[in-house]
């Protein structure tokens, strides 16, 4: 028969052996249901294998294809064009160098120019892409084509500071169009470089002018007055100016 003392130490020792099992299962519980996001597995909060969840993947069960809204191939003089898509993402997720295809067709069909470039698919907006100054000889285009050209890696949004533009002054359309816009960094942060898209559009909607412009610092606090040209007049008479502002490096 164990004494008092004896049974004492048997209950603690008991205890303590419980205690230390509910951890060590715990413990292998907790890792054994966390997602790894690289596995190979669908484990934890993964939505599929390594991917939704805590994952920066986002599972492309979940994504709605980009809507190309409209493409066009503008004039800016003879025989050069400016190529621009307007595209609408409605998914809270974002693509890194998304590589892209434009195709300008004359009006038999035939392909007269072709263009590849890449840009970064913002999350939840509808935004621009731009190709300058391309030679296309007669015949004049007709039909731009858009698409996408890569399979498309979408992955968890992520903050970029927001830049505003005001002030905006568009004079001598009669001549040689002048823009002039306000790009204003309220943010405390400092922006390393950012890219402005202009469109210009008429009454329904199409545009008629379209520009691009790359800034380097433009810090916390700070703004910039940036002046977009054209050449020549405009096709139609522009209504309605649209800048867009994309961060694309900030600290």
């Amino acid at each position: 028969m164990f004494s008092w003392r004896t049974r004492m130490r048997l209950w603690y020792i008991l205890l303590f052996l419980i205690v230390l099992g509910a951890f060590i299962g715990g413990t292998v519980a907790f890792f054994n249901n966390r997602s790894s996001c690289s596995d190979g597995t669908q484990n934890g909060d993964e939505l599929g294998v390594d991917c939704g969840g805590s994952c920066k993947l986002v599972c492309p069960t979940t994504i709605r294809e980009p809507l190309v809204l409209w493409s066009r191939a503008l004039p800016i003089s003879d025989g050069i064009y400016h190529a621009v898509a307007y595209v609408e993402n409605k998914n809270d997720a974002i693509v890194d160098n998304a590589g892209y295809l434009f195709q300008v067709y004359d009006s038999s069909n035939t392909l007269v120019a072709e263009r590849r470039g890449r840009v970064d698919i913002p999350a939840s907006k509808q935004f621009s892409v731009f190709e300058g100054n391309i030679r296309i000889d007669a015949p004049a285009p007709f039909r731009t084509f858009f698409e996408f050209s890569d399979d498309l890696v979408w992955t968890q949004n992520e903050f970029k500071p927001t830049l505003l533009a005001s002030g905006i002054l568009l004079e001598e359309l009669a001549s040689s169009p002048r823009l002039e816009v306000t790009i204003e960094n309220p943010t405390v942060y400092d922006v390393r470089e950012l890219v402005a898209h202009v469109l210009l559009l008429d009454f329904e909607g199409n545009a008629v002018g379209v520009s691009r412009s790359v800034i380097n610092d433009l810090k916390a606090g700070e703004s910039l007055v940036r002046t977009f040209t054209w050449p020549r007049p405009f096709s139609e008479q522009p209504v309605r100016t649209v800048v867009e502002i994309s961060v694309v490096d900030f600290n």
